[in-house]
């Protein structure tokens, strides 16, 4: 029976979806973020929400980098004096490399630091709180700090652990208008689901793809001849 072209084409076709759906793997490279929006106690800060966002990713091997970013457009006398993180991994050795003079101080232990409504957090993370120099060493409104968590097996993912109310972190924002109440606010972050990204074939698969439309394309010549 002589194959025509259309129906070795639907051959092909089957071939292709069989071979790639052995090695297709759906990559998730995206670092975490996350968006402050979340008041959950003290006064709103002033501007719009969200009034940070924070940035985790891989950064090599048993290291993780951390971009905090100070994004409130409310009064310039708001900062963020600390964070708070979970983690489902404490290295017995964590340390923070490479950090900045607006940090200034970082302690960890698990569930070692309060929060509203019986949460607890196991890293903080603090920041300049002194209005000295303008407020050089503070994390004023459109300022970013970051800097890298190292410990061994450490990885982004660890840090999608959750407090017993769903919070993944939360940041400490002070110098809040002296008209509101409480003078300072607790908020915590959202996570941002990356986009789905499209499955890739993998090496292997694309090999065997290869060999299989090779072996179609023989089998199609013998049968004309």
């Amino acid at each position: 029976m002589k194959l025509t072209h259309n129906r070795w084409m639907s051959k092909a076709s089957l071939a292709f979806a069989a071979f790639a759906a052995l090695g297709l793997s759906a990559k998730s490279e995206a670092a975490l973020v996350f968006k402050f929006d979340n008041v959950i106690y003290g006064d709103t800060p002033s501007g719009s929400s969200p009034w940070a966002m924070l940035t985790i990713d891989d950064y090599a091997p048993n290291k993780v980098s951390f971009t905090l970013s100070h994004t409130g457009s409310g009064s310039p006398k708001q900062y963020i004096s600390s964070l708070l993180l979970n983690s489902e991994l404490l290295p017995k050795k964590m340390k923070m490399i490479e950090s900045s003079p607006i940090i200034t101080g970082f302690n960890y232990g698990s569930n070692s630091y309060s929060a509203p409504f019986g949460n607890r957090f196991d890293i903080k993370v603090s920041f300049g709180t002194s209005s000295k120099h303008n407020g050089y060493y503070q994390l004023n409104p459109g300022e970013s700090v970051s800097w890298i968590f190292e410990g061994k097996n450490l990885t982004a993912d660890h840090f999608l652990s959750t407090t017993k109310s769903g919070w993944y972190n939360m940041i400490y924002v002070e110098g809040i208008p002296e008209d509101c109440y409480y003078g300072f606010s607790k908020v915590t972050g959202d996570y941002c689901q990356p986009p789905t990204e499209q499955p890739v074939p993998e090496p292997a698969s694309l090999a065997a793809l290869g060999f299989g439309a090779a072996a179609l394309l023989r089998r199609r010549r013998a049968k004309k001849a």
